[in-house]
């Protein structure tokens, strides 16, 4: 039997999996309660906290990596009506794992690591999932099911690790700890409220769910249990002692409906067994964390009150014969029992921890990264300049492109009067097609329709989650697309001109379509990675360790090595004719460069150029337009006949700005 490699597991990985977690966390802190009880349960117990602790480990690194190397199709299931819901698993699943520590073990800097990840990731997803579905596609109502409480049921979550947490906070940390409680709280129970609303009317006026969704009918119970222990917890933490009796009358209201909803549940899904539609599957999770949380609701204050108390003698014994206990609420009887009993060495470890900086540590070094991630996309985006000028005494017609992502590019169309060859031209980085015009009359002259583009996130082309080289290519293309649907380009000849960025572009195009028929480069640079250190340099960013993120989040985001698309490699991919012209006064990229390029030819067609003027100027290129149109000519005669116009009738402008 043939097992999937690691790859394909981490490309199709479901973010569901880690509910496993927080069903095994469940049982694992339950089975410490009741330790309580019979000793002999305190072993069991143990091994169960090791082995979540190794399954959240096991399930983390194809779930990291299908976002690292598989962005696209982690993204996708973001946006999925249903399989989005499952994302903040991960996230609840720190949480659950910061409970266990602390119930477990001393290490309270683990506890505070996974807390506060727990809870940055959690908003984090609870923002993207809601967001995609509410600008995305439509959610049906076959959509709807429990499962769309799990965004709201990690929110609710939070004060149960976190409260018993603040005691080993100090200062802007434990006050900073406490708003995020309450604001995990606050919009954790609002959205209960509106999603309840919302499952219900599915059940009254729609089909029932799949059978395979029958045990997600039990996550009703986690936030009808959750949100008044937070909310009890939370009121002990606050100037408010007038609220604790409506926070007592709030929870025996969500108490009684849990009772009902326990019997309902119960009944749909013998119902569903009868039936043979229980098949096992990751579904089965909704009979273990929800069912664990219930019985807490029932333990808060017992002992003031008395109808509190009859709820757990009633349910006690439900907990116990389930051998589910509740997953993160023996922590906060842990740290009461430990501050009764005057345990000050746990206090005084936390202390010490919030101290030595790790409790800032695990909030800060998400935030840190996503800052430099910010920081590199915007110090790297490029300058949208928009066109101002246009090809006079031209046929010229602006045109408006298909490109990639449902985006459309600009473009400036100058057609012959009957066919021709065809040269498409793109621009540099923070360019525009009015910065190439001063090639559109000498061409045009020459015999060549001529397309200039604005490449996506440039001119007046739309914007795009980013712009890269490979977009540039993939924009070539889709103006290649376009021209070949033209009755005026049909058939004829392609010939790529790019600056830059466009250059390698070009270079990139024709080395993975051999009908491209020619291609001139101008400026263009050997590789990326030499590109990026001398950006690096001029801005003094040292390259370790910072620079060599900067290298390697680059490439993660474009999707691309930078070895695979630099037209030092490129180059030797290129079967058509290619031209290299480079200014000697280059300093933006070096002369050196083009020379290394052209080193690595691996045919005679390639030639190599070099005319005085920087990277932007040539201030004699219209001196050598008779040897580029030559070359152009001999290139495309090949493929079809010469055009019929003449280089020699034409001269360029003394200097081209891209």
């Amino acid at each position: 039997m043939a097992y999937p490699a690691f790859s394909e597991i981490s490309r199709s990985f479901a973010p569901g999996w880690f509910a496993a977690v927080m069903g095994t966390g469940v049982l694992a802190l339950s089975t410490r309660a009741l330790a309580q009880r019979w000793p002999w349960l305190a072993l069991p117990a143990e091994l169960l906290h090791w082995f979540n602790s190794a399954l959240f480990l096991l399930l983390a690194l194809p779930w990291l990596t299908r976002w690292v190397r598989f962005r696209e199709a982690a993204l996708l299931t973001m946006k999925h009506p249903v399989q989005a819901n499952f994302y903040p698993t991960f996230s609840i699943a720190l949480l659950v794992l910061a409970a266990q520590w602390l119930t477990f073990t001393s290490c309270i800097e683990v506890a505070l690591t996974f807390w506060w990840l727990g809870v940055i990731l959690h908003f984090v997803f609870s923002f993207a999932v809601l967001f995609f579905m509410f600008s995305g596609e439509h959610v049906a109502v076959d959509h709807v099911t429990p499962a769309n409480f799990i965004p709201a049921v990690g929110l609710v979550v939070m004060p149960l690790a976190g409260v018993p947490l603040l005691a080993q906070m100090t200062g802007v940390t434990r006050e900073i700890a406490l708003l995020v409680n309450v604001i995990g709280l606050g919009a954790g129970s609002m959205m209960y409220v509106g999603l309840l609303g919302i499952t219900l009317s599915r059940k009254y006026l729609h089909k029932p769910a799949p059978g395979i969704l029958t045990p997600t009918v039990w996550i009703h119970l986690a936030p009808i249990s959750v949100i008044p222990v937070s909310l009890m917890n939370l009121l002990e933490q606050l100037p408010l002692p007038a609220a604790r009796e409506v926070g007592i009358v709030l929870m025996l209201l969500l108490w009684g409906f849990g009772v009902w909803w326990l019997v309902m549940a119960s009944l749909l899904t013998l119902a569903a067994r009868a039936a043979g539609q229980l098949p096992f599957a990751l579904s089965w999770w909704g009979f273990t964390f929800p069912l664990g949380a219930f019985p807490r609701v029932h333990r808060l204050r017992a002992a003031e009150h008395p109808a509190l108390g009859a709820a757990r003698l009633g349910f006690g014994t439900v907990h116990r014969h389930r051998g589910l206990g509740a997953a993160l609420w023996p922590v906060a009887d842990h740290f009461e029992q430990n501050l009764a009993r005057g345990d000050e060495r746990r206090h005084l470890q936390g202390a010490s921890v919030i101290e030595s900086g790790y409790g800032w540590l695990a909030l800060l070094l998400p935030l840190a990264f996503l800052l430099i991630n910010f920081a590199i996309r915007r110090g790297l985006s490029a300058t949208r300049i928009r066109e101002t000028a246009v090809p006079e005494g031209l046929p010229w017609r602006t045109v408006s492109i298909p490109a990639n992502n449902g985006k459309r590019l600009f473009g400036c169309f100058i057609p012959q009067r009957d066919k021709a060859p065809v040269l498409v031209v793109v621009h540099g980085w923070s360019g525009n097609a009015e910065m190439m015009l001063p090639l559109a009359g000498p061409l045009f002259g020459a015999g060549y329709a001529l397309l200039f583009i604005d490449a996506r996130c440039h001119g007046q082309s739309d914007d795009d989650s980013f712009a890269s080289l490979p977009r540039f290519a993939e924009d070539l293309e889709s103006a290649i697309v376009w021209l070949r649907q033209q009755p005026e380009t049909q058939a004829m000849p392609f010939g790529l001109v790019g600056h830059s960025v466009g250059a390698g572009a070009a270079l990139l195009v024709a080395a993975r379509d051999a009908t491209i028929a020619v291609v001139v480069s101008l400026a263009a640079f050997a590789h990326p990675a030499a590109m990026m250190r001398r950006w690096l340099r001029s801005r003094r960013i040292p390259y370790w360790p910072l620079g060599a993120y900067v290298l390697y989040y680059v490439q993660r985001v474009i999707g691309y090595r930078f070895d695979d698309i630099a037209p030092l490699n490129t180059i030797r991919r290129v079967i058509c004719p290619t031209l290299l012209v480079h200014g000697l006064a280059d300093e933006t990229v070096p002369a050196d460069e083009a020379r290394a390029i052209y080193a690595q030819r691996t045919h005679e067609l390639v030639e190599l150029l070099l005319i005085p003027g920087s990277h932007d100027e040539y201030a004699e290129l219209d001196r050598h337009l008779p040897a580029l149109c030559r070359f152009l000519d001999q290139a495309l005669v090949s493929s079809q006949a010469s055009p019929a116009g003449s280089c020699e009738r034409s001269r360029t402008t003394a200097s081209m700005q891209s």
